[in-house]
């Protein structure tokens, strides 16, 4: 069985939108910290959701694909997507436009960009990209759409796809 590992390529946005948010938890949570044992309790419980916050974005980061013969495994700490092969019926290229202009539950920069997006032209889609270049969408026979950011992976699917 043929297996190709693409890893995730970061833009230097994703990696600035990440850095700035782990900055930004870490001085919430070090004013929680501070203000929790001057006896306020309620800040802890800020510390405690900034924890929660941050692992969650952590946890769902796109890290790496893996395309077989049968399928296509989209990576992430906590968790594959798994798309059957057998189920596509259109790849193509996407504009990061369209991305920009979607309505998103999930990620929009820090720790990649990811979660549920939706748009007037693609409707609802999954977005799993370190990157909003070299976007290629994948459609499949049950109307589910994801967005995925590699060329690399769009070349391949479309080796075994008409589209």
């Amino acid at each position: 069985m043929n297996e190709r590992n693409i890893r995730m390529r970061w833009s230097r946005s994703a990696v600035a939108w990440t850095v700035v948010f782990v900055a930004l938890m870490v001085i919430l949570a070090a004013e929680g910290i501070a203000e929790w044992r001057n006896g306020e309790p309620a800040a802890g419980i800020v510390c405690w959701v900034i924890a929660a916050v941050v692992s969650v974005c952590a946890l769902w980061t796109p890290l790496r694909i893996i395309v077989t013969d049968r399928q296509i495994q989209l990576c992430r700490p906590v968790g594959r997507l798994r798309i059957n092969r057998s189920d596509i019926v259109r790849v193509e290229e996407v504009s990061s436009g369209v991305v920009l202009n979607s309505f998103r539950v999930g990620s929009g920069g820090p720790f990649g960009y990811w979660g549920r997006w939706q748009s007037d032209s693609l409707g609802w889609y999954t977005l799993f990209a370190t990157n909003l270049k070299d976007l290629c969408l994948i459609r499949l026979s049950n109307g589910r759409a994801y967005i995925v950011s590699s060329r690399t992976l769009l070349l391949t699917i479309k080796q075994g796809v008409s589209g």
